[in-house]
């Protein structure tokens, strides 16, 4: 099937990248064949990445607006699992380069995570971490996952549980 083949070929080539600038080129060639999960997996990449090009990102931290854009196109459409993903990714480049991500994203993740019908404890431990991770005040969104906590507690392990309480906590 060509659109598995276009896919595969786009996580492929996201895979192989190997600096952030390729990323973000990648992304800029292929926007409009990119669907949600391959924007999530950019996102995840990046974060892998970040770390060995933090002063690039620190040099222009305005790099991340065309991706930022594009999540912000796509959100609506994420799945849990990307959702939850990206959220973590962005948080950890964010805290991690010390940059400041746009209001406008962390506003439409939030809308979007307190949509999360049925998160495991590790989605809503990621999810929750990453808002707490850079200081973004959620309190509709901690709030709206407290019974979504209690239900999923006996699937918990000790890590989602510890990432919970660090975020109510901070």
């Amino acid at each position: 099937d060509e659109t598995t083949r276009s896919k595969d070929s786009i996580v492929q080539r996201i895979r192989k990248t190997n600096t952030l600038i390729d990323i973000l080129a990648l992304q800029h060639k292929h926007k409009s064949e990119m669907q949600p999960s391959d924007i999530s997996f950019c996102w995840n990449q990046a974060s892998r990445l970040f770390r060995n090009e933090r002063r690039t990102i620190q040099k222009n931290p305005r790099l991340f607006i065309p991706l930022i854009d594009h999540t912000l196109e796509m959100v609506k459409k994420f799945s849990p699992p990307s959702l939850v993903a990206t959220t973590h990714s962005i948080a950890k480049i964010s805290s991690g380069a010390r940059i400041k991500v746009d209001h406008t994203l962390w506003k439409a993740l939030k809308e979007e995570g307190m949509k999360l019908k049925t998160p495991t404890t590790r989605e809503i431990s990621n999810i929750l971490w990453a808002f707490a991770k850079v200081d973004y005040s959620a309190p509709e969104l901690f709030d709206s996952m407290v019974p979504r906590i209690i239900s999923a507690l006996n699937e918990a392990n000790s890590r989602s549980i510890s990432n919970i309480v660090w975020a109510y906590a901070k």
